[in-house]
């Protein structure tokens, strides 16, 4: 399975490739930190599916604005991931898309272990 991550914090970026390298091994996992590079990791590189963030640094709807993109040229399933519990019910009106994963502000140490 080919993953397209675009999240823009390092540190989910390696929890999200993780967690689908451990649950689906030979997996592989494509990030970008950018909506932009985002959109060009996705018609370059065909993923299976997208985890793509709410909240990209371009803006507060960025990643609103890249799903509506994405959607308009493709039926590749998309996950949004948000560290804010309330941008999912307005993520759910403006994109009409789901399932939708709200995550907590995770801690790691300098190792790297959450």
């Amino acid at each position: 399975m080919r993953v397209a991550v675009i999240e823009d914090y390092p540190e989910i970026m390696d929890i999200v490739t993780i967690a689908f390298e451990t649950a689906w091994p030979g997996s592989q996992v494509l990030g970008a930190p950018t909506a932009t590079e985002g959109m060009q990791l996705v018609k370059q590189e065909s993923p299976d599916v997208v985890n793509l963030d709410v909240g990209l640094p371009e803006g507060d709807s960025c990643g609103y604005d890249m799903c509506k993109e994405l959607r308009s040229t493709s039926d590749v399933p998309i996950i949004m991931l948000t560290a804010r519990s309330r941008e999912v019910a307005r993520a759910r009106r403006r994109t009409q898309e789901s399932p939708f994963l709200t995550v907590t502000r995770l801690q790691m140490n300098r190792k790297g272990q959450v």
